[in-house]
């Protein structure tokens, strides 16, 4: 027999005992309490016609239901939201199984310009490049081999400042390139690279000496390479290779001179003055009126190997960088917090303290939310880009 039951089979005797102050007070509990849950399921009947008008529990309950992602540590409402907004609506963007899509979710957590995507990462066991980020390398101008690559000119250095990741980068100018040279078999190759500056790449085989085309995709006896533009920024360069033996290629790194000024040559000086900058900045000017062009070059994160079979997109958030005044690698390098706290009296700091809103959670939180909005039958990573 259930509470109920009992309850009302009992209810004659308690009003014949003279109890009926009694039932009077436990009827109206019951009363009260229905009223309350009546309320309640009306109030989420109605909102869920518009889940932004939903909060706390109710707003946990409709995202646990349809996503499965519980509250982080301290997470608002507003933020708790964005992630419905994010996975739901995505900007109203027409199709969702894009990059670009994807990039509007993270753009829920993180602002635009740090976020990289990577098509087609290579499978750690297909790399076969050994130190792609030059972490290894020592600080300095190189005139002889390192590592694995082979510089040419002196004009090409390890420097520990303006990375994408870590605390190495490859930075080059004027005539100074970096190469090395890889075993490769039949197949589908991916070269790519995290790069900023005006770069060129190219890949010449030992067999008969000829170039890969990028463009034509296809082996040609004219030299060229693939010349790529990133002023302000770092970018990420995929590039496929076509493979139709075994043989060994040599990938050259270096400055991409005429890719963008309309095939002009540099001019013998400097302007004084380059959009009012400064004369001794790294931009110059051509002799025949083409577009001005930066001197240097910037390489890391270098990836080769074959491509994966199945895709395989890799999410970076690049959300490190020193600066600010107190245990602060925040990207834009000024205080989490502008209020003239005193850091060094904090009790505690937050989590997201160190790099910035959206970073003290673990990468599984993002990684989990990849592995819903990637497109079927496609491998993903998140990872967030540690940077000097």
């Amino acid at each position: 027999m259930t509470t109920t039951e009992r309850f009302l089979r009992n209810q004659p005797a308690l009003n014949r005992a003279g109890t009926q102050e009694l039932t009077r007070a436990i009827w109206g509990g019951v009363a009260v309490e229905y009223d309350a849950l009546q309320a309640e399921i009306d109030k989420i009947t109605s909102l869920a016609v518009n889940v932004n008008n939903l909060s706390g529990d109710e707003l946990d309950e409709v995202i646990l239901r349809y996503v499965g992602i519980d509250r982080r540590q301290n997470e608002s409402d507003a933020i708790r939201l964005s992630l419905l907004h994010a996975l739901y609506l995505r900007e109203n963007i027409p199709s969702w199984a894009t990059v670009h899509s994807i990039r509007k979710v993270f753009r829920a957590w993180f602002p635009d310009s740090l976020i990289f995507i990577k098509e087609n990462e290579i499978e750690s066991a297909d790399e076969l490049i050994v130190d792609g980020g030059f972490e290894s390398e020592t600080v300095g101008v190189k005139t002889s081999p390192f590592g694995e690559w082979t510089p040419a000119g002196t004009e090409v250095a390890i420097e520990d400042t303006d990375t994408f990741e870590g605390s190495r980068v490859l930075h080059g100018s004027g005539t100074g390139t970096v190469s090395c040279t890889k075993a490769v078999e039949a197949g589908t190759y991916m070269l790519s690279a995290a790069f900023k500056g005006y770069c060129q790449i190219q890949v010449q085989r030992d067999s008969d000496s000829k170039y890969w085309n990028f463009e034509t995709m296809a082996w040609t006896a004219d030299e060229v390479e693939s010349g790529n533009q990133s002023i302000d920024a770092y970018s990420i360069l995929e590039l496929p290779l076509i493979v139709d033996g075994s043989y060994n290629v040599t990938i050259t790194l270096g400055l991409g001179y005429d890719d963008f000024v309309d095939g002009g040559s540099p001019a013998a000086t400097r302007p004084a003055v380059l959009d009012g900058g400064d004369p001794t900045s790294t931009y110059t000017v051509f002799a025949d009126g083409g577009a001005p062009y930066m001197e240097n070059f910037w390489f890391d994160l270098v990836s080769f190997g074959l491509k994966p079979g199945n895709p395989y997109i890799h999410v970076m958030v690049s959300t490190f960088s020193a600066g600010g005044s107190f245990l602060n690698n925040w990207p834009a390098g000024a205080d989490p917090l502008s209020g003239g706290e005193d850091y060094a009296n904090s009790t505690f700091l937050g989590l997201d303290f160190i790099g910035g809103e959206g970073t003290g959670t673990p990468t599984e939180y993002y990684a989990t939310i990849l592995s819903y909005i990637k497109p079927a039958g496609v491998k993903s990573a998140f990872s967030f880009v540690g940077r000097v």
